[in-house]
């Protein structure tokens, strides 16, 4: 069997779907064929809802391994910081004598550890949301949290301690964790605010 090409008057051997159907076989390829390029080119609303549904499954499985990871991290932050925080607590004059034999060197850079040490566990927490907010491209509320936490609780309240009559490295060495715990707490209200947001587009 042989078709032409009217544009140059040319015979050329028919291509399958040119020439009419043999069997049942194909038929059901011609349907099925047609079908692919009709669901291709219009793409129904049904078909619509299946690939929305389907991109939405896969970003739901996403978020939740997303999820898993932060609070997977906040876990093992938590158990690693416990020790450093017992360590330092108890121990903490072993750390400062690695840079230094001065004996009142020693022990001032312990004062300071002891109001410190609280940041080995806190970081747990504020690193790892801090992380999953750049996951999910919120870089600028990140810098914004690091910002406040930074210029408007861990150094004035370093500079507070600093002036008081009883003055001391260790209640300034609390600025950091106090500031964090501040960090923690922006964190914990915007991570609730993000996740009711993509709950609301979700519906919609």
């Amino acid at each position: 069997e042989q078709g032409i090409d009217f544009r140059t008057g040319v015979r050329f051997p028919s291509a399958p779907l040119l020439r009419k159907p043999r069997n049942y076989w194909e038929i059901q390829c011609l349907c099925g064929f047609f079908v692919l390029l009709v669901c291709t080119k219009r793409k129904p609303k049904r078909l619509k809802k299946r690939l929305f549904s389907g991109q939405i499954s896969h970003e739901v499985s996403h978020e939740k391994r997303a999820k898993k990871a932060m609070f997977t991290g906040m876990g093992v932050g938590l158990v690693v910081g416990c020790v450093v925080f017992s360590f330092v607590m108890f121990k903490g004059d072993l750390l400062t004598g690695i840079f230094t034999t001065d004996t009142a060197v020693i022990q001032k850079g312990y004062d300071y550890l002891r109001g410190f040490a609280l940041e080995s566990i806190v970081t747990a927490f504020l690193f790892s949301m801090i992380g999953y907010f750049n996951g999910h491209d919120k870089t600028v509320w990140v810098m914004i949290q690091g910002l406040v936490q930074t210029l408007l609780v861990r150094l004035p309240l370093a500079y507070y301690m600093s002036i008081q009559l009883d003055a001391s490295l260790t209640k300034i060495g609390l600025a950091a964790p106090v500031a964090t715990i501040f960090g923690i707490v922006l964190n914990v209200i915007f991570y609730l605010w993000m996740n009711r947001k993509n709950v609301s587009v979700d519906e919609e």
